[in-house]
């Protein structure tokens, strides 16, 4: 007679810096799976319409903190071009991805359609580039 026991997967550990360090070392087995082979293709469909309806919801924060709520402005050629109340909205309306337009404001770079991007409040930064 053999005894069999089944590995115990740790689900919760403490690093090397003392941090906790959640299922470190154990593989999901349904990684590289897509909707419709985990789920099927009419509950996969499902998840997606819920998941396009509730992104840019009037409202919704963002997950990664507060500065994709600020009220943002975009200049060219010495002109404002237009007035955005958040970063959300902005990406939605042009279509320019989120994180390139918040990496747009924070860096100060110019996007590829030649706008450059500012938070409104930050007027220090964008004020003289406006042509009166």
């Amino acid at each position: 007679m053999e005894l069999r026991l089944d590995p115990v997967v740790p689900m919760l550990i403490r690093g090397k810096d003392g941090r906790p360090r959640f299922n470190r070392g154990y593989r999901c087995p349904y990684k590289g799976m897509t909707l419709d082979e985990y789920y099927g293709e009419e509950r996969a469909a499902q998840i997606r319409r819920n998941m396009k309806a509730n992104w840019h919801k009037p409202g919704r924060k963002h997950h990664k903190g507060s500065n994709y709520n600020k009220p943002c402005v975009a200049i060219r050629d010495g002109r404002i071009v237009a007035r955005f109340p958040n970063i959300m909205q902005a990406s939605s309306l042009t279509g320019i991805n989120y994180s390139h337009l918040c990496k747009a404001v924070k860096r100060n770079i110019t996007s590829r359609n030649g706008w450059r991007w500012f938070y409104e409040a930050e007027s220090w930064k964008w004020a003289e580039l406006i042509i009166k």
